[in-house]
């Protein structure tokens, strides 16, 4: 007999107990170790606690003082709305939280997962969750990371064709289930959401509406052309697998604010990569990282996201240990992107972000070796002086990374050749 759960989800299951490198054990939801009003589970979650923090190894009862705390955050979703409870979650989740575990009451990092050595954190894929909050649900599949519930997937049959992944995402989104109102406790740590019935799959961020919801595959699978379920195993495989999630989380999801308009106050949102962002900003860092070619150009259509792939290979760039605090360069042409590029960086809440207001500040900041990421436009160029008797411009460092907006024709001209000159050792990304 086909059912949903007979051919989709456990699929889906099957091809994450089966990933090569890290990958997730099976339980059924009633074997997990957790009561049906649990969020964590905590068994896992201490041992997580206690393995990657040696001042909490040292004394356990710490642990329980961190889960009290993560508790407090689920708590504050009630008061200021899941979005912002899940941001302030994301926080604990990138070790940006400190508690006086320390020697003499110092504080210490409080470290959740382990990005860096991937194998050092515990994977679990659960079927048939149970939980109750407002109302009694039963989630088709969640991924826990180290006891922490950070992905859910609805499954819907294959069978019906007037079925789509759709009916999947609508659990999530709104009518009788409406998870992210009536299990709003339960998606506080969340990192994504998935929805399937076996021959599409979309994936998307908390109180994402259904046009933002997108398919996850890699150039590669749209040559392939793959359909049906093996096209969502493919999209299983590609994006549910430790690695890709940890490094989405740990990189690429951002929280921004949403200007709605004048009478509306603005709405704070959450965003996620799509697949060509997330595959061009990766293949931006390895470059930089192999030193060769030191540049790249990447073909966008309008409305595909430019903006955004730049904020997120500069946060890739700048988050990557081995390249020891780059600099990162976003250079943009005209005066209006300049502002979009402004809005699109700056309501992200970006880290270390200059916005470098004219030449001379420009040259200041190239000479003095500012470290982070610093927004200017191709025109601030335009004083630089060549002296074609030093090679070292105005910075030869190699660890530059320029990523310019539009690349084409002000890249060519004297403008072009200033910047060149000024960075001798840059990589460049148009």
């Amino acid at each position: 007999m086909f059912s949903e759960h007979s051919v989709t989800e456990n699929g889906v299951i099957e091809r994450l107990k089966g990933l090569n490198g890290a990958s997730w054990s099976y339980y059924h939801g009633e074997n997990l170790p957790k009561l049906a009003q649990d969020i964590f589970i905590e068994e896992w979650l201490k041992n997580a606690l206690c393995s990657l923090n040696p001042d909490i190894a040292k004394q356990p009862d710490f642990a329980d003082e961190v889960i009290y705390k993560l508790r407090g955050v689920v708590l504050e979703a009630r008061h200021t709305g899941l979005v912002k409870a899940n941001e302030n979650f994301q926080e604990w989740l990138m070790a940006e939280k400190t508690l006086p575990f320390g020697e003499n009451g110092d504080h210490i990092t409080i470290n959740l997962i382990d990005f860096d050595n991937i194998e050092n954190n515990h994977f679990v894929v659960a079927q048939q969750v149970h939980y109750i909050a407002a109302t009694e649900v039963f989630f088709d599949i969640v991924l826990y990371v180290n006891g922490i519930p950070l992905v859910v997937g609805e499954v819907k049959t294959a069978t019906r064709p007037s079925v789509t992944w759709q009916d999947g995402a609508a659990d999530f989104i709104g009518g009788t289930k409406h998870y992210w109102k009536n299990a709003e406790p339960f998606f506080v740590p969340n990192l994504l959401c998935f929805a399937s019935e076996g021959r599409t799959f979309a994936y998307g961020a908390i109180n994402a509406g259904p046009k933002d919801w997108g398919p996850w595959h890699t150039t590669q699978q749209e040559e392939e052309q793959l359909t049906g379920m093996a096209s969502v195993l493919a999209s299983v495989e590609g994006l549910l697998n430790p690695q890709t999630l940890l490094q989405i989380l740990e990189s690429f999801a951002l929280f921004s604010t949403l200007k709605t308009g004048k009478k509306t106050p603005p709405k704070r949102i959450k965003l996620l990569p799509r697949y060509p962002q997330f595959e061009a900003a990766k293949q931006i860092v390895e470059r930089v990282k192999s030193g060769y070619p030191k540049k790249g150009l990447i073909w966008h259509f309008q409305g595909s996201g430019k903006s955004l792939l730049m904020l997120y290979a500069a946060r890739m760039l700048r988050a990557d240990n081995h390249l020891k605090n780059p600099t990162v360069l976003v250079v943009v042409d005209r005066r209006d992107l300049d502002s979009q590029i402004n809005e699109t960086f700056g309501g992200a809440d970006v880290k270390n972000l200059v916005k470098v207001q004219s030449c001379k500040k420009l040259g200041e900041h190239i000479e003095q070796d500012s470290r982070g990421i610093l927004i200017t436009t191709i025109f601030k160029f335009q004083d630089v002086e060549i002296d074609e008797s030093n090679s070292k411009g105005l910075n030869d460092r190699d660890k530059i990374i320029v990523l310019v907006d539009e690349a084409h024709r002000t890249q060519e001209g004297s403008l072009g050749d200033k910047m060149r000159w000024a960075l001798p050792n840059a990589h460049f990304y148009g």
